[in-house]
This record gives structure tokens, C-alpha cells and sequence, in this order.
């Protein structure tokens, strides 16, 4: 307790400083570490942002390529389309995997899903 009562006015000035400034500090620190989450969350968010975009992006490069071979296939009456239908239709079970692991919400889910049930079918 002796420390709150000083000899000197220098001693109280520092003592009423510290006192003053503690809570600033302690105000300063807080929104750091708070400033900081919040840049980690933002940064996970576009993250999965950019994931999500290039997984639809793919996914739906990857339908209108295996619709267009398809058409290939019935106008041309060839066989070459068919492989790269066979190829690309390989590769759709991957890309919707990638997809569905993403956050989707209800909707999302149940077109995803329609989608694969369609071209399973």
C-alpha cells in the first residue's frame, strides 16, 4: 500500500499516469487480438469463396462439355465425341466431390444432388 502513497510529485505523476494509461493499453491489446481474428476469419472466408467459385466454375464447364458431346454424338453419328463424353463423365464424380465438400447451404445441396442423380440416371 505504500507504493499508492509516494514521497514525491514525480512518483505521483508516473503513478497517475500508469493509472490513466492501463485501461488504454489493456483497450489497445483487446482490439488487437479482436482486429486480428477478424482478419483470419475474413481471410477463411475468401478462401472458401474462390474454392466455391472454381468448383462451380469446373462443374459447369465439365456439364456443358459432356451436353455437348452428347449432341456431337446424335448429329454426327461418331464415335470420337463418345470417347470424350466417356472421358469427361469420368472426371464428374471428382469435380461434384469437390463441390459437395464445400459449405453448401439446403438448396445448393438438393440441386447438387439432382445433378448427380441426372447424369447417374
Amino acid at each position: 500500500m505504500r507504493l499508492l502513497q509516494p514521497d514525491s510529485f514525480p512518483k505521483l505523476l508516473v503513478i497517475s499516469f500508469a493509472m490513466v494509461l492501463l485501461p488504454l493499453i489493456i483497450a489497445l491489446i483487446n482490439n488487437a487480438i479482436s482486429i486480428d481474428q477478424f482478419a483470419n476469419r475474413s481471410q477463411h472466408t475468401v478462401h472458401q469463396a474462390v474454392q466455391s467459385t472454381q468448383s462451380s466454375r469446373c462443374l459447369a464447364q465439365l456439364l456443358v462439355a459432356m451436353e455437348r458431346n452428347a449432341r456431337q454424338v446424335v448429329t454426327l453419328c461418331s464415335c470420337k465425341p463418345l470417347k470424350a463424353h466417356g472421358a469427361n463423365r469420368e472426371s464428374f464424380p471428382q469435380a461434384t466431390a469437390e463441390f459437395g465438400a464445400l459449405p453448401l447451404n439446403k438448396e445448393q445441396r438438393v440441386a447438387l444432388t439432382a445433378i448427380v442423380a441426372a447424369e447417374a440416371g
